[in-house]
């Protein structure tokens, strides 16, 4: 088993979703949202704010506009990125 973290803040998912914007637009996200089953498409990141994600899932040809970061309780990225690795369930743990 590899020794990759598997949890991380909400900030550090926002700064990654930023990383992955600016250096590799081919890496795509699957994510799943509190209370929700998992998106079922990986979606390319077309946009990264403080005021969420906008991602574009190209099989189905929709977009999906996530508000804010704090519904998203978990993802995996579909190619290996800096320290993360493809088809891995990553938690986003809440700080308060």
């Amino acid at each position: 088993m590899s020794s990759f973290r598997k949890d991380l803040s909400v900030e550090e998912f926002r700064k990654l979703m930023y990383a992955i914007q600016e250096k590799r637009p081919d890496v795509c996200v699957r994510l799943r949202l509190q209370g929700e089953m998992w998106f079922q498409n990986f979606m390319r990141i077309v946009l990264v704010s403080d005021m969420g994600l906008l991602l574009h899932d190209e099989v189905l040809n929709k977009r999906h506009r996530i508000p804010g970061f704090d519904t998203i309780i978990q993802f995996e990225i579909d190619h290996a990125f800096q320290m993360y690795e493809p088809n891995y369930h990553y938690n986003i743990i809440l700080i308060k």
